[in-house]
């Protein structure tokens, strides 16, 4: 069975000092980053990274106001319930090798989503386990353009 467990962002997230595009976290404790892009999917949104020993892909649907991601006013912030039981959207990880662990098994969590500008800052904290066995703990912060 595969067990995900998703926590508010409870690291320090330094969105606000990346560079648009940019992902920065930590794995199992140890440094990563990427190229990070949101996307518009209807009225949902999806942050995807660039494959490099890592992947990180997260849906939002609605914030715990109910809003979609679509239709979002103002500056934020915003909170996006994510995991079993939630319409908030729901995160995965890829790994390099083995099977991919999701947050739509996992006791819940969320991802804290504001704008500055043109951009949307998120961070977020997944600790996720698979049913292959393998398990990663996740502290990110992202900056990338609006979808």
């Amino acid at each position: 069975m595969l067990w995900v467990l998703l926590t508010g962002c409870s690291a320090p997230c330094d969105a606000d000092t990346l560079g648009a595009g940019a992902i920065q976290a930590t794995i199992d404790a140890e440094a990563w980053s990427s190229t990070a892009l949101w996307s518009a999917a209807g009225d949902a949104a999806q942050l995807t990274t660039d494959a490099d020993v890592w992947r990180i892909s997260v849906v939002l649907y609605e914030n715990d106001l109910g809003e979609a991601p679509s239709a979002l006013d103002g500056d934020g912030p915003w909170t996006f319930p994510l995991g079993a039981g939630s319409d908030g959207g729901f995160a995965l990880l890829y790994p390099e090798e083995g099977g991919s662990m999701s947050s739509e098994q996992g006791a819940g969590g969320s991802l804290e989503l504001w704008r500055d500008g043109e951009d949307w800052l998120a961070c977020f904290d997944v600790d996720v386990a698979a049913s292959d066995g393998g398990s990663a703990v996740v502290s990110a912060s992202v900056r990338s353009p609006a979808p």
